[in-house]
């Protein structure tokens, strides 16, 4: 869907809201939506287990934020994507290769996301057509508190976690129940 999205000129954050939709409705019509439950136990390690007494879901975040901070501020790739995100045509005249650099960061993108799922699927220990869905808002919140905009050249990865802190935080007060 991202190279034929980006042949058609589709803003990415179309994209990004619309390929679950997209998908849920090919497992809905193609695969039979159910429960998924036949999971081994060794599996829900991955969203329950505890390294030293931190949650190994926490550790996988630490390690994915590390190595994307790295990348984004120290690398020729990260300036190049810092480029593209502030202005896509002088980004081009400089050299970027604009199509290869979002089918590249979109494929980035989709990676990280099946972490994620991995992760989700095994903290519930249960797979659902329905889990998750509406994650990529919580996600679009959690940046656009970080700082994040639309135009990507004052972005920060610390910005970023202090908004997906907040939207945390927000989400497990939300489920408390009232004293």
């Amino acid at each position: 869907m991202g190279s034929s999205a980006l042949k058609l000129n589709i803003h990415p954050l179309i994209i990004t809201l619309g390929t679950p939709q997209y998908l849920r409705a090919w497992d809905t019509l193609l695969i039979n939506p159910g429960i998924l439950w036949d999971l081994p136990d060794s599996f829900r390690w991955f969203g329950q287990g505890f390294v030293w007494g931190i949650p190994v879901p926490v550790i996988v975040m630490i390690i994915v934020a590390l190595i994307g901070s790295f990348i984004l501020t120290k690398t020729y790739f990260g300036r190049q994507i810092f480029a593209l995100g502030g202005n896509e045509e002088a980004a081009r005249l400089a050299g970027v290769n604009i199509t290869r650099m979002k089918v590249t960061l979109f494929m980035i993108c989709g990676f990280i996301s099946s972490i994620t799922t991995v992760l989700l699927l095994s903290r519930v220990f249960a797979g659902q057509t329905i889990t998750g869905q509406g994650l990529e808002f919580d996600c679009l919140t959690a940046a656009l508190l970080g700082g994040v905009s639309f135009k990507v050249e004052k972005a920060t990865f610390s910005g970023l976690m202090v908004g997906m802190l907040i939207i945390g935080v927000l989400n497990n007060a939300m489920q408390l129940p009232l004293p």
